[in-house]
């Protein structure tokens, strides 16, 4: 990212009055100044490098303004009947300071919308709670297994929707990045460069195999230091799990703040059916993680006392991927958060 940084500011700067950067959070914790220095490649300082503003994006209501809704009839014609509610279309209010939005982030194998990247630095990146929380429970109901590395997904398609009630010009940045370094660079329209983007992501970062394996060790890189956060790529690895090995186990947490690294320990629980609805958004984003992570190991619909209280995570659907082979694969494989592996 720095180097799109440095190039941005060499050819941009001495033509506007303000280039300034705001870091598509989605829910995530804000960004120290070191943070951000490490981020743009350069020294930034009370929120600013040089003569550019550094923002990290604020969710809270003020810092919102409402651009418009995605009707009821519309997310049930995008989901495919799955989901048939209203949703309101919330963004940081800060874009709309400027005259146009240049959007700069990598692509790579994504569990809820299937390729990141593109307007997803929109939704969730800059977004009020209402869309984020949608797109995340859509890609609990279609599960993990289906949506990682599977293309243009409904929940990509919901999240286009929203990103074009944004009135602004916009155009995008799609890296693919490796361990060998970049390994493409896509620009122009957020969607048109993302789809260039993923289909060389799509290339690189999955690496098939004939068979699942029993045991899968997933390796997260020190940048994440949620637990929520790293613990997506448990979530990403069951597409190569035998199911017959995948086993419903919970992060019993020390703490209660989900934005703090608490210290844990694994234990089995029992998964008891339930029908109460989800009825907050703090429950539908947890119940829409841990379904994802249950949606291929278990039957029915799950449950988790100690976390979601009454909210109901629902599961499994159809996958087109079970008809993969049945052998597998006695030995471990170490996973890191740079590449996916999928059954052919």
């Amino acid at each position: 990212l720095s180097l799109l940084v440095d190039l941005i500011e060499e050819t941009l700067g001495p033509s506007t009055d303000a280039l300034d950067y705001l870091v598509a959070l989605g829910t995530h914790r804000p960004m120290s100044d070191e943070q951000l220095t490490r981020l743009l490649g350069r020294r930034v300082r009370n929120g600013r490098a040089g003569r550019s503003r550094v923002f990290n994006h604020d969710s809270s209501p003020e810092a919102l303004t409402r651009v418009g809704t995605i009707s009821a009839a519309e997310v049930e014609e995008i989901t495919g009947g799955l989901l048939n509610e209203e949703v309101p279309v919330r963004v940081n209010r800060r874009v709309f300071d400027y005259d146009v939005i240049l959007v700069c982030g990598p692509v790579f194998p994504h569990e809820v919308v299937g390729f990141s990247g593109g307007n997803k630095y929109f939704f969730p990146g800059i977004a009020g709670p209402e869309v984020i929380n949608l797109t995340h429970w859509l890609g609990a109901l279609l599960s993990s297994y289906e949506v990682i590395g599977s293309g243009y997904t409904p929940v990509r398609a919901l999240i286009d929707r929203a990103a074009a009630l944004i009135d602004r010009p916009k155009a995008c940045f799609s890296a693919v990045v490796t361990h060998e370094g970049l390994a493409g660079l896509f620009f122009g329209d957020p969607h048109e460069a993302w789809l260039a983007a993923s289909e060389l992501s799509a290339r690189v970062h999955i690496s098939w195999v004939d068979a699942p394996y029993r045991k899968v060790v997933s390796v997260m890189p020190p940048m994440y230091e949620d637990l929520w956060t790293a613990a997506v790529l448990a979530v990403a690895v069951t597409v190569i799990i035998a199911r017959s090995f995948l086993a419903a186990e919970s992060a019993r947490a020390s703490c209660t703040n989900f934005n703090e690294t608490p210290r844990i320990t694994i234990s089995a629980i029992t998964m008891a059916a339930r029908t109460s609805p989800v009825n907050n958004e703090t429950n539908a984003r947890i119940a829409s993680k841990i379904t994802r992570g249950l949606s291929r190991a278990l039957p029915r619909m799950a449950h988790c006392p100690w976390l979601l209280s009454s909210a109901t995570a629902f599961g499994p659907c159809s996958s087109s991927r079970s008809s993969a082979s049945s052998a597998v694969r006695p030995d471990v494989v170490v996973f890191n958060s740079a590449n996916t592996v999928a059954l052919s």
